[in-house]
């Protein structure tokens, strides 16, 4: 059996995201890695370059924003091209699966996804690593969810109370673990249930709140756009203002204005 290694490549840094081990790695271009395995489950983020990896299941091509969940123990061997690569790994904790309650699915493959919601969560961590906070925790745990299970429920009981939650407390910094804790359940298992159940990541939910709740409250007479960007949780008016344009083209003001328009428009009588 190929012997269970460390990380790879040249190490450009090592941190510590809650219970998650993160390493980024650099590579050469043309570098071949042997056949090797990893003791623990971990997700590879490519963050820039293209390589080949072999596994006993096949070969996969893997070119930026591919994010692959290596179960415990797979064995596989990499060929980097001309252009080398940049790889984010991130290890998971042991027990981390079960204490969410997910039962990988037969077999041990591992599983490839392509952009998307993992790869954004890549980027996120990538770039809260510096804090190496509750952002950056957030941002593997999502990683994490990435992991095949053998089955899945519907739709659980505690996703309305997590929901609810995330209408009445918008206003706060609500992330992952402060859900979960309310709701009863693990962490990754309210990551995988959002993302299978309602399409999206549970803070991509929360924006969607926040940005209905900001288009609310602009329309009352009276109200400043940084107090609207307050009471719905953003850290201050540009922050409202840049997820304003990209949702509507518009700026809080704007907006504002076209609403508070439409309501002092009298009505026309044909």
């Amino acid at each position: 059996m190929d012997p269970a290694v460390a990380y790879l490549g040249d190490i450009v840094r090592r941190r510590r995201a809650g219970r998650f081990e993160v390493t980024e790695a650099l590579f050469a271009g043309g570098e071949a890695l042997p056949p090797h395995r990893h003791e623990r489950a971990y997700v590879s983020c490519l963050l820039s370059g293209t390589y080949r990896e072999r596994t006993a299941a096949g070969e996969r091509d893997c070119a930026l924003g591919t994010v692959i969940w290596h179960p415990p123990g797979e064995a596989h061997e990499d060929r980097f091209s001309p252009s080398g690569g940049h790889l984010l790994n991130v290890e998971l904790p042991p027990g981390l699966l079960e204490d969410a309650g997910v039962r990988p699915a037969p077999g041990g493959a591992g599983r490839v996804a392509r952009g998307g919601v993992p790869y954004a969560a890549a980027l996120g961590l990538f770039r809260a690593l510096s804090g190496a906070g509750p952002a950056a925790e957030d941002a593997a745990l999502q990683l994490a969810a990435l992991a095949p299970a053998a089955s899945e429920a519907g739709r659980p009981a505690w996703l309305r109370r997590a929901v609810e939650l995330l209408h009445d407390r918008s206003d706060e910094p609500l992330g992952l673990a402060d859900v979960a804790r309310e709701a009863g359940v693990h962490p990754v298992h309210v990551a995988r249930t959002f993302r299978r159940v309602l399409g999206c990541t549970m803070g991509q939910f929360l924006a969607g709140v926040r940005l209905r709740r900001a288009f609310d409250l602009l329309a009352e007479p009276g109200r400043t756009v940084t107090e609207a960007a307050a009471a719905c949780g953003f850290a201050d008016h540009p922050h409202l203002a840049r997820r304003f344009r990209e949702a509507t083209g518009l700026t809080p003001s704007q907006y504002r204005a076209a609403r508070m328009g439409r309501a002092r428009a009298p009505s026309r009588r044909g």
